[in-house]
């Protein structure tokens, strides 16, 4: 079967993209292998200011990292009527607790600042940041992009010649192939686990994480009815052990001693796509290939900055 565009990978990015393309009147296959991937475990943080302090990427990539966040309020509104009961899409602010001094584009909270039910009062705050449920967005992006005639492909793929692949004996061609498969996209990358966990608050505790917060250890990031996310974990491949992750809630009970009420409704394990400092890769890799991956921490944040960097690269 034939499509103007097949992207390979189903996770966060393809799916953006997959919306982007086929929305301006693309013929898409999106090809998912089930794997989960990063957007499996993804927290959804849309947070420039406290990942830039914590990466520390090139200025180049920083500035990036700044001008997507300005793309989500157009693009949360063109994708549903109330995003926030859609897919979870919020900018009520990120908050820092312990940081000695506000990372670039954070502000100083006042001493007597009260907030949620932390032991160690948030210092700081980004105002204009914030955060998404990356598995309910994939649902709604495919939602939309299967309207606009998008057609949804789960099964192992096996690349064919050019433009091709080949799934559950089934050959698609195409124009060009978008490769947007995270970790499993190219032997340059390094994939970094990262795991997590989901917890129901006791109901007594209703509202005691009301944004989200993050230390220099640990993240914690509202959901809906009494949930929290709370992660993670930064494996890189020669430092992976059996289970990392009692370290990170020994740190988010002491910040939230609240959470002995609480209980794991489900743990997150998934792998961030790692190539460099100088942010992800997206460009023509072959003749009618392109690529787009390498997001590593920040691929929800991107999502659909890199959805317009491909239009932009298709002539869109």
């Amino acid at each position: 079967m034939a499509f103007d565009a097949i992207i390979l990978g189903g996770g966060i990015i393809g799916s953006f993209a997959a919306y982007h393309l086929s929305s301006r009147g693309v013929s898409v296959a999106l090809v998912d292998d089930g794997r989960g991937g990063a957007t499996a475990a993804a927290a959804g943080m849309l947070s420039p200011s406290f990942e830039i302090a914590h990466e520390q990427p090139e200025a180049s990539y920083a500035q990036v990292l700044r001008d997507a966040l300005g793309l989500w309020d157009e693009a949360a509104a063109a994708l549903a009527d109330d995003p926030l009961t859609a897919f979870g899409y919020r900018r009520d602010g990120v908050y820092g607790a312990g940081f000695s001094a506000p990372p670039a584009g954070c502000e100083p909270l006042d001493a007597d600042h009260r907030f949620g039910r932390f032991l160690e009062a948030p210092s700081v705050w980004a105002e204009a940041e914030g955060s998404v449920e990356p598995l309910l967005l994939r649902k709604v992006l495919r939602q939309h992009a299967e309207r606009s005639g998008a057609r949804l492909i789960t099964g192992h793929a096996v690349r064919g010649e050019g433009p091709s692949v080949s799934v559950a004996g089934e050959t698609l061609t195409a124009d060009t192939l978008i490769v947007t498969a995270g970790s499993h996209s190219d032997p340059s990358v390094t994939p970094v686990r990262g795991q997590a966990v989901l917890m129901q608050l006791d109901p007594q505790d209703e509202g005691a994480v009301p944004a989200v917060v993050r230390s220099s250890k640990v993240y914690f990031c509202p959901r809906r009815d009494n949930l929290v996310y709370i992660g993670a974990t930064e494996e890189w491949p020669e430092d992976q052990v059996a289970d990392p992750l009692p370290p990170v809630l020994n740190e988010a009970l002491r910040l939230l001693p609240c959470l002995e009420r609480a209980r794991i409704v489900e743990r997150f394990d998934g792998l961030r796509p790692f190539i460099g400092r100088s942010g992800p890769r997206i460009d023509w890799a072959d003749q009618g290939v392109l690529v787009a991956f390498g997001h590593h921490r920040n691929g929800v944040l991107l999502s659909p900055w890199t959805a317009r960097r491909i239009g932009d690269l298709l002539g869109l």
